[in-house]
Order: C-alpha cells, then sequence, then structure tokens
C-alpha cells in the first residue's frame, strides 16, 4: 500500500450519513410543504385582489360600471355558493348586477357588456374565499367614479386544513382595496 488515507467510506460512516438524512428528510420535508401551501394561499389572495383592482380600474377609464361576481361555470353569475368557485368580471351596462353570456361570445347577453375576466375556482385547493358584507357575499359594483358604495366587506381566504393562517381582503365604499390585518373581521368556518 502506497502513502496516504485510504480512498472511500467505511461501512460504520455510510450508515451514520443514512441515519442522518432519514432523520433530516421529514424535517425538510414538511418546511417545503408548509412553504408551498403559503405560496398558494399568497398568490390565490393576489389573484382575487387583482380581480378587485381590475374591476375598478375600469369602471374608472370606461366610465361604465363594473361588477365581479360569484360564478361557478364562467358563463353566469350566481348567488349561491362562496367565492371560492370562480367569479366574473363585466361590465354592467344595465346596471343590473348580472351577466349571462349564453353564446360565449365575450359579452353579457342581456346589455351587451363586456366579460373582462373569468377568475377560476379554488375549491380544489383546499381554499374557501367568502365575503362579509350583506352585498359583496355574491357581488361587488364599482361605479363610474371608482366607488363600490354599498359593497364594503372583508373577503376572507381560509385554508380548510387550517395549516395556513387565514389571510384577507378589506374592500371600502370608496373602492379602496387593502390586505386585512390584526382586527379586521376575517371569518372562516368553524366546520373546516
Amino acid at each position: 500500500m502506497q502513502g496516504g488515507w485510504p480512498r472511500g467510506f467505511t461501512l460504520i460512516e455510510l450508515l451514520l450519513v443514512l441515519a442522518l438524512m432519514a432523520v433530516l428528510t421529514p424535517v425538510a420535508a414538511s418546511s417545503l410543504a408548509f412553504l408551498v401551501r403559503d405560496a398558494r394561499l399568497s398568490a390565490t389572495l393576489n389573484d382575487f385582489h387583482a380581480a378587485l383592482e381590475l374591476a375598478r380600474s375600469h369602471a374608472l377609464r370606461s366610465g361604465h360600471s363594473t361588477v365581479v361576481c360569484k360564478s361557478g361555470d364562467g358563463r353566469r353569475c350566481t348567488e349561491s355558493g362562496d367565492w371560492s368557485q370562480g367569479w366574473l368580471i363585466f361590465e354592467d351596462r344595465n346596471q343590473d348586477g348580472s351577466c349571462q353570456d349564453n353564446d360565449a361570445d365575450g359579452y353579457c347577453d342581456d346589455d351587451g357588456g363586456r366579460l373582462l375576466r373569468r377568475g377560476h375556482g379554488i375549491d380544489h385547493l383546499g381554499l374557501m374565499l367568502s365575503a362579509s358584507g350583506s352585498n359583496a357575499r355574491h357581488r361587488v359594483r364599482f361605479d363610474a367614479h371608482g366607488l363600490a358604495r354599498g359593497y364594503a366587506s372583508t373577503f376572507s381566504l381560509c385554508d380548510l386544513r387550517r395549516r395556513q393562517a387565514p389571510r384577507g381582503l378589506v374592500l371600502s365604499m370608496t373602492g379602496r382595496i387593502r390586505p386585512a390585518v390584526a382586527g379586521d373581521n376575517i371569518v372562516c368556518p368553524a366546520s373546516a
């Protein structure tokens, strides 16, 4: 044998490394899962925030009342369920707060208001989005001045598995949208 240390690992060294990996892998995996859930919650809330901001800015630019409403199928507004099923953003030219696009041409069939965006549902993510304001439970209307008179609300985004702290958005009647802070009324279902 020539001088120097032999190359390779002993059986004890290999077993020690394997034992250390067995202990650290679940810790790293659970931390990664937490980060993924946290990012999913943030992305969902940011997407809904962007929908509200788009509706407000469109109302200001176009001079037409613009509505964000709940929609399960991406073609018509609904009053059933919560906001987790998805939403529509549309010009509400006849001020009825409703839109149906049965022919899928991108316009409301009753008044010709343009559909601006369809928000996809988040039910499959194990999240729930709900509103506490009486009118905002079904829709939010921004007038031509960007105001949301009568639609002030707190939107609560909840992890139904309760692995993440709830988050929310607060919409004022002036149309201002801000992240919820401690003391705002974020409400998650007790059975979740």
